[in-house]
């Protein structure tokens, strides 16, 4: 009987690994499938990323891997939207930064003696103050045109009373 053990063992242990292969679990696809998976979210793209979690879930026969996929994704997205939040305050901060300039580029030219205020000036202002509207995103760019057109349109009608 112990031959019978021992050779049942053997065929055991022979079958065990293409028994996982069967099953979908299988190593060097495992490897293959968390460089994926790195490799989307180092793209960003997270829709991806989870997608080829999945698959790895199926094929990894070490579930602490997947979790650390989790992990990573989850921190991807965070840093992702952390960096769209600073994006976005440093372009609000930079479109402010810019109608502050333009309100003194016209406040300079009411400052001017009155006999300095002439159509040459006010178009040169006007001409200062659109450049700012430069390297804005298309929100802010069109805010301040806005501004600056009514300005110009304010100070215009000024000068021709």
């Amino acid at each position: 009987m112990t031959s019978m053990k021992c050779a049942a063992a053997l065929l055991l242990a022979g079958a065990l690994p293409s028994c996982q292969q069967i099953l979908g679990q299988d190593p060097a696809r495992c490897d293959q499938s968390t460089a994926t998976v790195r490799q989307a979210i180092s793209l960003g793209d997270f829709e991806a990323a989870r997608q080829w979690r999945d698959y790895t879930w199926k094929v990894c026969d070490e579930r602490a891997v997947v979790a650390t996929l989790d992990k990573e994704i989850l921190d991807g997205e965070a840093a992702l939207d952390a960096k769209a939040k600073a994006s976005a305050r440093e372009a609000k901060e930079l479109a402010q930064a810019r109608i502050n300039a333009a309100q003194k580029t016209w406040l300079e030219f009411d400052a001017a003696k009155p006999a300095e205020r002439t159509r040459e000036t006010l178009d040169a202002t006007r001409k200062s103050a659109k450049r700012l509207e430069n390297g804005l995103s298309p929100t802010y760019a069109s805010k301040l045109e806005a501004y600056n057109l009514a300005q110009y349109e304010k100070r215009l009608a000024a000068l021709g009373r």
